[in-house]
């Protein structure tokens, strides 16, 4: 290597003294004949290409929600009256009047009554009536039953009437059916048939349809049956002469 460079500057140096091409005539060494060195070329930069960002997608408007369905209003309430019970119902019912109660004062009801107290006054129902206890006055009543109880005044009864052993009336009685087994001072007027039990007391007279004495009652005043006055003939009565038929 330092040959050629010492050839090469000997023939260089030759040029410039004799102003000949010393590297015409000069041989040509293997160095001079070899291919000439290209440079590398640096490749050009190649500048990336801008990858274009796609456009951002617009964002969905939101939907306005949907307004929710008003809420069904409540039916409104249909005021029923109520209903006025019937003349069976009104009867049904029952109204106490307890053993530790006194009552001043009349009774006027719908309903069945039920005493076991004291009333000082008349009572009067369009329905039963169930006398334990005491009353001062008159009863008038549908239905009548005496257990164990006492009446101070006349007894005006629709239908039917019983009274048991312990039971006293110091007043007349009229009713349409009687079962007396009690005491009784008073007359006894009934439409239809009276039983007069063997415990029974009656100071007084007896007008029925039809009466039954039990053995062992007892009864001081007049006894009538209705039932066979209309079916009576006085012209039975009447005495006939022989001769006549």
């Amino acid at each position: 290597m330092a040959r050629k460079r010492q050839s090469n500057f000997s023939i260089a140096l030759d040029e410039l003294i004799n102003g000949k091409d010393a590297s015409a005539e000069a041989p040509k060494t293997e160095a001079d004949t070899a291919a000439p060195k290209v440079e590398p070329v640096a490749a050009p930069k190649v500048e990336p290409t801008p990858v274009a960002k796609p456009e951002p997608k617009p964002e969905p408007k939101p939907q306005p929600k949907p307004k929710p369905a008003p809420a069904p209003k409540p039916a409104p309430e249909v005021k029923v009256a109520p209903k006025k019970p019937t003349e069976e119902e009104i009867a049904a019912m029952e109204t106490l009047i307890n053993a530790e109660t006194i009552i001043n004062g009349s009774i006027v009801s719908k309903n069945a009554l039920r005493i076991q107290g004291t009333v000082e006054g008349d009572v009067s129902t369009t329905s039963a009536m169930d006398v334990s206890g005491d009353i001062t006055g008159k009863i008038v009543a549908k239905e009548l039953n005496l257990s164990s109880g006492t009446v101070e005044g006349n007894v005006n009864c629709v239908e039917n009437m019983t009274m048991d052993s312990d039971s006293m009336i110091l007043g007349d009685i009229s009713a349409k059916e009687l079962v007396l087994d009690g005491k009784v001072k008073g007359n006894v007027n009934v439409g239809g048939s009276v039983i007069i039990k063997s415990n029974s007391v009656i100071l007084g007279d007896i007008s029925a349809a039809t009466i039954q004495m039990e053995q062992g009652s007892t009864v001081c005043g007049k006894i009538s049956i209705t039932s066979n006055e209309k079916k009576i003939d006085e012209n039975l009565f009447v005495r006939k002469k022989k001769n006549e038929k």
